[in-house]
């Protein structure tokens, strides 16, 4: 075996990793080769290694979370001694970087890569959004009157688009003193927490496996009850615009929880519904959209637009 791209090309340490198990570069790891790997994950998985690490050629927390998660979504695995990837460089790794990097750079792994951390990156902006959201609610709760009615009204008018979308797709109220709305609310945070506690477990099946199970090709295909990987990422989704391959992701993980494609009349409907959900932290991490990631289901009235 021989690496070919011009990042990687006559590195010593790099060519042994590829040929010898016992050369694998593992954290804690230093030198030039460590900051080509760093390079590399920063052109492959679109993400900024920090300059800590990369100024001391050093193979720290950050560059092995990049390696872990480049792995995982790439399904970069022995399965023979393991179910799920390490932070570790060995030959499978070198291999897949550097073809990879000879490819160009822009690979259907990197777009995988990029769909699943932006899923994650914009139900942590949510959820710690709505978290503020349900805090104040909570404090106003609390107050006698008039004081309690004059903070709502405040709370009206700082979260206007957050409470407009919630009361929208969870057929409640938008009065932030609501029962229904808070319940809601409630809901919806600790749905989004569970989300983001979910594993890597995504795969490129383009028109093959559980993509192929339709009559249609869909953009993803996930089964909740079978073994790692259960998210089936499919040949629409590798074309699709980056706001709709994020909200993709999150829309198959809420999957992953229980939850369904299905009308939504009520709360417990839309609780259960995963495009509601997904939506949900769309609209309110986008804080000018006023469409459906797949371009339906305008808003009329328009969402208020709020930073």
């Amino acid at each position: 075996m021989s690496i070919n791209s011009a990042l990687f090309a006559n590195d010593a340490a790099l060519n042994a990793a590829l040929d010898h198990d016992s050369a694998h570069i593992v954290p804690g790891s230093t030198g030039a080769h460590v900051l080509k790997i760093q390079l590399a994950l920063e052109q492959l998985e679109r993400i900024e290694i920090p300059s800590d690490e990369k100024d001391t050629f050093t193979y720290g927390p950050a560059t092995a979370d990049a390696v872990l998660h480049y792995k995982s979504i790439r399904r970069i695995i022995n399965l023979t001694i393991q179910q799920e990837a390490d932070n570790i460089v060995g030959k499978r790794t070198i291999r897949s970087m550097d073809d990879e990097l000879v490819a160009g750079g822009t690979s259907r792994g990197t777009l995988m890569s990029v769909a699943h951390r932006q899923s994650r990156i914009s139900m942590q902006d949510v959820l710690a959004r709505l978290q503020i959201l349900q805090a104040e609610i909570a404090a106003a709760t609390l107050l006698p009157e008039p004081a309690k009615t004059f903070e709502a009204g405040v709370i009206r008018v700082s979260h206007a688009r957050d409470l407009q979308v919630l009361s929208r797709r969870l057929m409640v109220g938008a009065d932030p003193l609501d029962p229904a709305l808070q319940s809601g609310l409630a809901a919806v945070i600790d749905l989004i927490t569970q989300n983001l506690a979910l594993p890597v477990t995504v795969i490129d099946h383009g028109s093959t496996g559980r993509c192929a199970q339709f009559v249609t090709v869909p953009f993803a295909a996930t089964s909740a009850g079978e073994p790692n990987p259960r998210v089936s990422l499919c040949e629409p989704f590798f074309t699709a615009r980056a706001d709709l391959q994020r909200d993709v992701v999150t829309h198959e993980y809420f999957h992953l929880l229980g939850t369904g494609d299905h009308s939504v009349a009520n709360l417990n409907e839309a609780l259960s519904n995963a495009n509601t959900l997904a939506q949900i932290v769309a609209f309110l991490f986008d804080r000018d959209r006023q469409v459906n990631s797949d371009g339906n289901e305008a808003a009329v009235p328009p969402f208020p637009s709020q930073r």
